[in-house]
């Protein structure tokens, strides 16, 4: 939609449950979202054109390979009626007294406890049995009064049987018991015909009255599957729509690096991103031959060898191995699963050392300390928003597919740089593997970024809707100044 999002979340919204109208902390609220909303108003209106100028030449690998998928048009409604809402009152009788006593229904559903937590089962119907079930809402509640309950309710997730097991397909967690929530509320569009069910927190207590609402149609207006034709390729042309004639980003072809090194030694840097840094991947997939795939990365070589700027980002740190920089087996995939899945630059990268508060030491973090910005750790910044490109947003459950992250071990790094202050941020605080760091190979140099590019990635289940479509890259704004850094460089 090339539309302007803001996302907040409002200050000591814990302390005074927003179920509650406190005028004074709503009225707060409401000018700190009106401030917000003017001021992207007048961003808007008053930004001018923007022109960005690449120190020296800078030329970019070319991947020729595209993710596509087709358009596809969503089924609509025949005319069919969803079925029947449930209502009950958890917990109720189990499958052997369904419904025989009317004090404790279960309205046509079964509660019981599969290993320590409670879950609530029922069964969605199909065309064949003559229902539509565009959709349905799950609503969960306690006793309250004015919304406010005991704090007792810790959450719920909506689960899906099939291929043998269970799998989440949304969920609502209360963040803390001093909200004090009295409920939660999970909706989803298109729900497959077949076993659900309402699986609860173990720390619940009881009783808790669970609501499905059933809607012959969808509460989206989505056509169904939109045309994804995606590659993280698309950054540079784009970029390249700010650059100035004559100083553009140069794409050039895998051929071109394998047969032709004359052709880089014009270059100050050259960007290789992701599998392009792997062998197998250049023989099966773009159908070098071996010798081809060995000439290519000796190429390589050879341009950072001679004054150039070799940068590798994502998968094609890999490149190190075939560089004879680090050892072969030095550079791992690393996935996190604790606060968020979305690849991050840790630049604390020793107690009390932030790389990005000392710019001229640490040139590859020059510009990332931004006034306003935020980080929910010392020094540690959001590289990459998972969820345009396709990954989950989520961490524990429902961390699939997670965003990949890849970094060399700190030891072998330093022992390889050949620079005093090499490193410049890991994938975790104070970590002992390098994400983001500069090592000099002959009279020039080789950056590193474990995380900017990733591949976009199409896995859509109960969880990762996709019908919307991918982006082809989603840096932040500390990723974008990383990109900056990397290039930032010119031949002596």
């Amino acid at each position: 939609l090339n539309g302007v999002g803001i996302d907040n979340e409002m200050y000591a919204s814990h302390l005074a449950p927003n179920t509650v109208f406190d005028p004074a902390l709503e009225q707060t609220h409401i000018d700190g979202n009106k401030g917000l909303i003017f001021s992207q108003i007048a961003s808007m209106l008053t930004t001018s054109n923007v022109t960005y100028q690449p120190t020296g030449k800078v030329g970019y690998v070319f991947n020729p390979t595209r993710m596509q998928i087709d358009q596809a048009p969503r089924p609509k409604n025949p005319g069919l009626p969803a079925q029947n809402d449930i209502s009950a009152l958890v917990p109720c009788q189990g499958a052997v007294l369904q419904d025989n006593d009317a004090a404790m229904p279960c309205g046509g559903g079964t509660f019981s406890v599969d290993n320590g937590t409670p879950v609530f089962e029922f069964q969605i119907k199909g065309p064949d049995e003559g229902i539509w079930n565009g959709g349905l809402t799950v609503e969960t509640t306690k006793p309250n009064a004015l919304g406010v309950s005991d704090g007792n309710f810790a959450g719920m997730q909506l689960q899906h049987f099939h291929e043998g097991q269970w799998h989440t397909a949304a969920s609502d967690f209360n963040q803390s018991f001093l909200y004090l929530q009295a409920g939660a509320t999970i909706t989803t569009n298109d729900p497959e015909p077949g076993r659900w069910r309402v699986a609860l927190a173990r720390t619940s207590a009881f009783p808790l009255r669970v609501d499905i609402d059933f809607h012959p149609v969808t509460s989206e207006m989505s056509p169904g599957q939109a045309k994804i034709d995606v590659s993280s390729m698309d950054f540079f042309k784009e970029l390249n729509r700010y650059v100035p004639k004559g100083s553009k980003l140069a794409k050039i072809p895998v051929e071109t690096v394998a047969t032709d090194p004359a052709a880089l030694s014009t270059f100050d840097s050259i960007v290789v991103v992701n599998d392009l840094g792997a062998r197998d991947y250049l023989v099966e997939q773009l159908g070098l031959t071996a010798e081809q795939a060995s000439a290519y990365f000796a190429n390589l070589k050879g341009f950072a060898e001679g004054g150039g700027n070799l940068v590798l980002t994502d998968a094609a740190l890999r490149t190190t191995e075939e560089l004879g920089l680090v050892p072969g087996g030095s550079v791992k995939e690393v996935f996190s699963n604790t606060e968020t899945t979305a690849g991050n630059y840790a630049f604390q990268i020793a107690n009390g050392n932030i790389t990005y508060m000392n710019p001229e030491k640490y040139p590859l973090a020059k510009d990332v300390n931004l006034p306003g910005a935020a980080e929910q750790q010392p020094g540690r910044r959001q590289a990459v928003e998972p969820a345009p490109i396709g990954y989950s947003p989520d961490y524990g459950m429902d961390a699939d597919p997670k965003m990949p992250n890849w970094t060399i071990a700190k030891s072998t790094w330093l022992g390889a740089c050949g620079l005093a202050d090499c490193m410049t941020a890991s994938n975790t605080t104070n970590g002992n593997a390098v994400n983001l760091g500069e090592a000099k190979l002959g009279a020039g140099r080789v950056r590193i970024a474990g995380v900017l590019f990733p591949d976009p990635i199409y896995q859509p289940d109960d969880t990762n809707d996709y019908r919307f479509g991918l982006a082809s890259y989603a840096l932040t704004y500390t990723a974008f100044e990383v990109f900056e850094n990397l290039i930032d460089y010119r031949r002596a």
